[in-house]
């Protein structure tokens, strides 16, 4: 049995088209254009990257203890210009200014969980999900061509 098409030419290729499908649909992602509120949130991440660049986190500094301290600070009557400028000394008796180390700890946390949830959010495509989606839509073109095939003995 042989099957024409309504412009009577013979189809082949079966092999080929499921083939040239995956090959298309894998070129195709790889070459998408990121969505343009990725973009804009990589270029807010990159400003904060920047500018704790300089940052380091220090293992034995409490930050609930820094912040209690700052607290202490204002209750006793310092001025916010006065707790701005509070030094403390890490283990390595390098001077820290606790303010900007806990404004700083907390900016490196927000990006440290923003990339947590971004690499959370991201879809991995496996090469069976690819296989499956071309199947379905493979079996739609099969059923589409057989309306439209006659069949010739």
């Amino acid at each position: 049995m042989k099957t024409i098409n309504d412009n009577g030419n013979r189809r082949g290729g079966a092999f080929m088209r499921p083939l040239l499908a995956l090959l298309l649909t894998a070129g195709a992602l790889l070459v998408a254009p990121s969505p343009p509120i990725m973009g804009q949130q990589a270029a807010g991440e990159k400003n904060v990257a920047e500018s704790l660049k300089d940052f380091k986190v220090i293992p034995t500094l409490d930050v609930a203890e820094l912040k209690r301290m700052i607290q202490m600070a204002r209750e006793s009557g310092f001025t916010e210009e006065q707790v701005r400028e509070i030094t403390i000394e890490d283990t390595d008796g390098t001077q820290v200014n606790a303010w900007k180390y806990i404004k700083n700890y907390e900016l490196y946390m927000k990006l440290q969980q923003s990339r947590q949830e971004e690499e959370r959010n991201k879809v991995y495509l496996t090469p069976q999900d690819v296989i499956t989606e071309l199947n379905g839509k493979q079996n739609g073109e099969i059923d589409s061509l057989r309306e439209n095939l006659l069949l010739v003995d």
